[in-house]
């Protein structure tokens, strides 16, 4: 019985480090409410056609930053009643955008190597995954932008789908030097729904040798 108990031990460790969520608050269950008025990024963002809603208060999931958009984003809460929950897959939480286009990224910084991504979405519109490669300029120890890529896209339906897909970032197709890449979504022309996104490093993969 101890065997067993010492063997389901190790199981647990190492499906939590395979399987760990590298995406901060992946689900967008942590929400920010920021007033309008006293932010000159949300102010900013709202001049260049972001619409955060009626209200001198603006809610956005926490660890994501809105970059550029013309676009409605909702925070959708499941009520005490069950209300909305056929709009969130997973969680209590999932976010709403309506319209021409969007841009977010995550404050989560992945090194190169190999990757599973995953998100839920529903809808209609385009949903594209991207990577933004960095490197840091060895004269000034600055990080320097070095290069974008989105290559996952996906057709937004009525019902829940989920997108999954492991790939490599940073390898020898990108720009030399890349040591960190951020992780962003995009929409285009949409009404969707997304939720629970996920990335896990692939085991063996670079990451683990740093």
């Amino acid at each position: 019985m101890k065997k067993l108990i010492i063997m389901f031990a190790m199981g647990i460790s190492t499906a939590a480090f395979t399987n760990e969520n590298l995406i901060l608050n992946g689900g967008f269950e942590n929400v920010s409410k920021i007033p309008k008025a006293s932010s000159k990024y949300i102010l900013g963002q709202a001049r260049k056609g972001w619409d955060f809603g009626p209200g001198p208060v603006a809610k956005f999931p926490r660890n994501w930053t809105p970059n550029n958009g013309k676009i409605k984003s909702s925070v959708i809460v499941v009520g005490e009643n069950g209300e909305n929950r056929e709009n969130v897959a997973e969680g209590k939480v999932s976010m709403h955008f309506a319209g021409e286009n969007f841009h977010m990224y995550n404050g989560a910084n992945l090194k190169p190597g190999k990757y599973t991504f995953s998100f839920k979405y529903k809808g209609s519109g385009t949903v594209t995954i991207g990577f933004y490669g960095y490197s840091v300029d060895p004269a000034t120890r600055k990080g320097k932008h070095l290069v974008s890529k989105a290559p996952m896209s996906v057709r937004a339906k009525p019902e829940w789908q989920t997108f999954t897909k492991t790939m490599e970032i940073g390898g020898a197709d990108w720009a030399p030097g890349i040591d960190r890449c951020t992780f962003a979504l995009t929409g285009t022309k949409c009404d969707v729904y997304i939720d629970d996104v996920i990335v896990t490093a692939v085991k063996d993969s670079s990451l683990n040798e740093q």
